[in-house]
């Protein structure tokens, strides 16, 4: 073999080694092109899911600050629910110590007019009393008047009828139809009957008609006393009767006044609990408005890391991506280079197949005129001049030859 076949054959497998490092450069920049890729697509992925991440955390962010306003809107309305309610208690109290007042002296009236009323009953008793006491002076009054007037009557009927019977007698002692014995028996009569005195008569008369008199104007003035007795009674009847109207609306009055005192004090009450229930609410809502806010600055915070990881991510990504750009470099360099050892590679092995079918063109050659050389020595009649010269042509020729076929 000769030195350039040498050179050639270890410049072959140095390049057939370099190939195959190459093809195996090629293969691992390719496989780390794929795992880039890979990795640049889940970065990607990774992006996406950072983005909408991102975008879910702010639009939780947005949900909370709404629901932060609605909460403290919530809480605001409460406060001012809690104060009406407050301002509503106090005034409720206020009505309450007014109905109570107010309770109190309808009582002292009720009590007032109870005792009014007991006065004027006792007024009306005794004005009753003293107008039964008039009525029965009345009525004695009357009753002797009664009796003098009967009294009176019986004198006028005697006295009609003494002088009827002289106007009896007399006619029939005068009338001329009449017999003697009955004329004599009246006028026997008639003389018997004015022999009677009637003073006496006319006496008692004028004594029981002076006495009637005397009655009369007793009964006038007792029953004049007794209409006054009357009135005032009638008048006492009234005041009583309003007295008593008084009392009664005193007594409703005063279970209105109750009815509304007790109807405050469950008012109160009710706003006391209304008040309270209030309160409790207002720390309820002041609870949660705190709550919201902290959950605002709890979904601020993770927005903000939300946002600061989707930049982290988006700057993986882009990196990944450049990286998927540097490795699709040196992937198509360590494919170029795999190309051009390929390459270098088929340059060496056809030079290398020139170069041998050179040598053995060299060797047959030389072989032809080592041939040619010895039958020229052996047939004779060449010029050693030009033998030495074909042999030292063919010395130079066995130069490009294996060492171990120079011969010469």
């Amino acid at each position: 073999m000769t030195r350039q076949q040498e050179e050639l054959t270890r410049a072959l497998a140095a390049q057939k080694e370099a190939e195959e490092a190459q093809k195996k450069a090629e293969a691992e920049a390719k496989a780390a092109l794929e795992a880039q890729k890979r990795a640049e697509e889940e970065a990607k992925a990774a992006l996406e899911a950072q983005k909408q991440a991102e975008a879910e955390a702010k639009a939780a962010l947005e949900a909370q600050k709404q629901a932060e306003a609605e909460a403290k809107a919530a809480l605001e309305n409460q406060q001012r629910a809690e104060e009406e309610a407050k301002v509503a208690l106090a005034a409720q109290r206020k009505a309450e110590d007014e109905a109570r007042t107010a309770l109190a002296n309808q009582k002292k009236a009720e009590e007032e007019a109870s005792k009014a009323l007991e006065s004027q009953q006792a007024v009306l008793a005794t004005q009753t009393k003293a107008l039964q006491e008039q009525q029965a002076a009345e009525d004695v009054v009357r009753a002797a008047e009664g009796e003098l007037r009967a009294a009176v009557e019986d004198l006028n009927n005697q006295q009609e009828s003494y002088k009827t019977q002289i106007a009896s007698l007399e006619a029939k002692s005068t009338d001329a139809s009449a017999s003697t014995v009955t004329k004599s028996k009246a006028a026997n009569e008639l003389a018997q009957l004015k022999e009677k005195d009637p003073l006496p008569l006319s006496k008692a008369k004028i004594t029981q008609e002076a006495a009637l008199r005397k009655v009369e104007k007793e009964r006038k003035a007792v029953e004049a006393v007794t209409a006054k007795v009357a009135a005032v009674t009638a008048e006492v009847e009234a005041a009583t009767k309003a007295c008593e109207a008084k009392a009664e609306q005193a007594r409703e009055s005063t279970r209105n006044a109750e009815a509304k005192a007790q109807s405050a004090a469950d008012s109160t009450r009710a706003a006391e609990s209304k008040a309270h229930a209030a309160e409790e609410s207002t720390k309820i809502a002041l609870a949660k408005a705190q709550a919201a806010e902290e959950s605002t600055k709890n979904a601020e915070r993770l927005a903000q890391a939300a946002e600061d990881s989707t930049k982290h991510a988006l700057g993986k990504a882009k990196a990944a991506e450049e990286s998927t750009k540097n490795a699709e470099r040196l992937a198509q360099a360590a494919e170029e280079s795999s190309r051009a050892a390929e390459a270098t590679t088929r340059a060496l092995e056809e030079q290398k197949g020139k170069v041998d079918r050179a040598v053995e063109e060299t060797e047959n050659a030389v072989r032809e005129a080592e041939e040619f050389l010895e039958a020229s020595k052996k047939k004779g009649g060449v010029a050693h001049g030009a033998i030495w010269w074909m042999q030292r042509e063919l010395k130079e020729a066995q130069k490009y030859l294996p060492k171990r076929k120079q011969v010469l």
